[in-house]
């Protein structure tokens, strides 16, 4: 047809972005994110699944069509769950133990086994420990849907943590 109806004769105008630091750009992204995860109630969806279902894999499946689900294997993640809350327990209950060493050395210097360019076990432990709790246990805040491929993080953390 004749008629240029949708095409417009002239370009709107493009508004120039704003130059802004980037702690500003960083604090009105974090915002952001916050409010677009905060809601005045859950909202519902039939294939969701809370946070403290994941370690033990009790969520649903997510299908998302095409014989494609998100589901894992359960010796995997009840692996990463058991071993998480024995290395949880294990810095717990050593952590007197562990400060007493840092006050009073001993007398007899012994050689510990150091891995990862000279970090001792136990600072790998709780490097990975920390880095698995503190990508799972934030989600406690989150209101909106979730679903299980949001813990992948933390398992992945779990499973280098197994090994």
């Amino acid at each position: 047809s004749s008629s240029n109806w949708c095409y417009p004769s002239s370009r709107p105008a493009i508004p120039k972005p704003r130059k802004m630091s980037f702690i500003t750009s960083l604090g009105h992204m974090l915002e952001a994110t916050w409010l677009n995860n905060q809601g005045e109630e859950l909202n519902y969806h039939p294939q969701m699944s809370r946070w403290w279902q994941w370690p033990l894999l009790m969520c649903k499946f997510v299908d998302f069509g095409f014989g494609m689900y998100t589901m894992g294997n359960p010796a995997v993640w009840w692996l990463v769950a058991l071993t998480v809350a024995n290395v949880v327990g294990t810095i717990v209950l050593s952590t007197p133990l562990t400060i007493a060493q840092i006050l009073i050395p001993p007398r007899k210097q012994d050689y510990p086994i150091r891995y990862a360019g000279g970090l001792s076990a136990t600072l790998i432990f709780v490097i990975l420990t920390v880095g698995y709790l503190g990508n799972w246990l934030p989600f406690y805040f989150v209101v909106r849907s979730t679903w299980n491929y949001h813990y992948m993080l933390a398992l992945l953390l779990g499973i280098i943590l197994v090994g």
